[in-house]
């Protein structure tokens, strides 16, 4: 079967988000699967939690919602 996964990010604040995932089937748009996790930036230069980068967040600008 093909799937079709799309995400989004909602309560997105300084270093953090919460990530959705949506899993359907293609062929006819039946829900397989829903998740959600925390979403949190760590640096990799230094491990430690840090303001989400702008990159970041332009990338998903279109992908923001206000759900939660």
């Amino acid at each position: 079967e093909e799937l079709a996964i799309n995400t989004f990010l909602s309560d997105v604040r300084r270093s953090n988000a919460i990530r959705h995932y949506i899993v359907t089937r293609a062929e006819d748009g039946a829900l397989i699967a829903q998740a959600r996790g925390w979403f949190v930036f760590v640096n990799p230069d230094t491990g430690t939690i840090s303001r989400l980068p702008r990159e970041i967040l332009e990338d998903f600008a279109t992908h923001i919602a206000d759900q939660s």
